[in-house]
């Protein structure tokens, strides 16, 4: 069923089939994780994720609402950039996490 919804970002209506919710999601074991189900247009969410990866901001891509402790994970990321912007995010996630260590 489609309805409209207000973006967090841009604050425009948005059929709900072209928004992304940084909704709970199942970790390593099978444990459902809860969040913050923030709603944003996958064109803002998108355009936020590719400039934290050319700002080589990549450790912790948190959800954009003001105050917000949801950090996103690799499946939102990569379902939400395209395969090669992808990559680099992946071959910057490992190198900011070796220089971290």
């Amino acid at each position: 069923r489609r309805k409209l919804v207000t973006c967090s970002i841009c604050d425009e209506n948005r059929i709900n089939t072209d928004m992304f919710t940084v909704g709970p999601y199942k970790d390593e074991n099978n444990q459902l994780i809860e969040r913050c189900n923030d709603q944003f247009c996958n064109s803002c969410i998108s355009q936020m994720i590719e400039v934290k990866i050319n700002d080589g901001d990549v450790l912790k891509i948190m959800c954009p609402s003001i105050g917000c402790p949801f950090e996103l994970i690799e499946y939102d990321i990569r379902n939400l950039i395209m395969p090669d912007l992808f990559d680099k995010y992946m071959k910057l996630y490992t190198l900011s996490n070796l220089n971290a260590n």
